[in-house]
């Protein structure tokens, strides 16, 4: 559901992130920090679970 993507800081600097939106109207928005191991399959996991709720 939701895709890798890239983010740019004021320094330039080139994070990865993932990003999942809902199909209807957001609720709100939430960010979900990732622990040491960084973007993998639980966190897409449960940022695509929290876009299909609705967030």
């Amino acid at each position: 559901m939701g895709k890798d993507i890239k983010l740019t800081a004021s320094d330039d600097f080139q994070l990865s992130g993932y990003r999942a939106d809902p199909i209807t109207a957001p609720k709100a928005a939430v960010v979900v920090i990732q622990e040491i191991f960084g973007v993998n399959h639980h966190i897409r996991a449960v940022c695509d679970r929290l876009a299909n709720e609705g967030y």
